[in-house]
């Protein structure tokens, strides 16, 4: 009770007020005149307006929000149109998300909603009740968000929204038949540890501190090795520099390419972020996801999304 409570003063108070300034700052960009053929209903927005988090975090954000739209039953649209357009990599499998732009409405009558996650006690529940509230059922609502509803049935609602794109499903085919076969998976977040790209302001490591957690995180692979040793090991990672570095191990495969963070990273270049869906998917079809981890790496949720698109066991590795 003393949690729920804490948790509903701060929500009530503290993150209303956050969230009520952010809206403010968005809205701001909410200056078109009125469409006349304006779309009504929820509208998961990803437009460069502000950091929106990687491919997971957007994932999730989306599901959540066709969530909250099938149980408020109103419609459901996905703008993601940046760094790049979702429909480059997803096409709509039995729902139809897609939306004009000439739909889009940026006026000042536009409902503009933000909700993030903060780790509180019963979030959840406080999160559900809010949109629900804040949804005007008539208007367009464009909602800002990469909260984690509905994760029990994330699976379903996925496939219900998402399938590959032809270009995609061929990639994915092509990595499955060179590993050969069913496979585990082992996944590493460094950002940017090991001097691979920028991304933010997180910690760079010096030459020998990157070469002993490069060791620490391959002799992980060994002792997963040593404990099921007839299964082949995916390893995914958004380190180019150590997916180089274990790539040879025999009982190891990767995928190969660059990840770039969506939102630090603008490529021009032909489906330049398409390594992250390969990843995404490829753990998704694994016999069981890890995601390994010390102290100084990020607790990425890359793994535990990949892992519940087809409920596959998931465990984080601390070593």
């Amino acid at each position: 009770m003393i949690d729920y409570l804490r948790g509903l003063k701060y929500f009530l108070y503290v993150g209303k007020i956050m969230n009520t300034a952010v809206e403010a700052v968005l809205r701001h960009r909410y200056q078109a005149p009125t469409c006349s053929k304006q779309f009504q209903g929820i509208v998961y927005i990803a437009d460069g307006s502000m950091l929106h988090g990687g491919l997971s975090d957007r994932l999730r954000g989306c599901v959540s929000l066709y969530y909250i739209a099938k149980k408020m039953k109103v419609s459901f649209k996905i703008y993601f149109v940046s760094p790049f357009r979702i429909e480059d990599y997803l096409m709509p499998n039995k729902y139809d998300w897609l939306i004009d732009d000439s739909k889009m409405d940026f006026s000042q009558n536009t409902n503009v909603i933000y909700i993030y996650n903060r780790d509180l006690p019963f979030e959840h529940a406080f999160q559900e009740r809010y949109l629900i509230k804040r949804v005007v059922r008539d208007a367009q609502n464009h909602i800002y968000t990469n909260i984690d509803l509905g994760d029990k049935c994330f699976s379903r609602l996925f496939h219900e929204l998402f399938k590959p794109t032809d270009k995609l499903s061929n990639l994915l085919s092509e990595n499955y038949e060179k590993i050969g076969g069913e496979y585990i998976a082992m996944v590493y977040r460094f950002q940017q540890l090991l001097g691979d790209f920028k991304e933010g302001n997180y910690p760079v490591l010096k030459q020998e501190k990157r070469q002993n957690l490069m060791e620490q995180c391959k002799n992980a692979i060994n002792m997963l090795h040593k404990e099921n040793p007839d299964e082949k090991i995916l390893i995914t990672s958004d380190s180019i520099t150590f997916l180089e570095y274990v790539k040879d191990i025999d009982y190891v495969s990767i995928i190969e390419g660059r990840v770039y963070h969506m939102d630090y990273h603008t490529v021009s270049q032909d489906l330049p972020y398409i390594k992250s869906f390969l990843d995404l998917f490829m753990l998704a079809k694994a016999k069981k996801i890890y995601l390994v981890k010390t102290s100084i790496m990020y607790n990425s949720g890359f793994a535990k999304r990949a892992s519940l698109i087809h409920n596959v066991p998931y465990k984080v590795l601390n070593i």
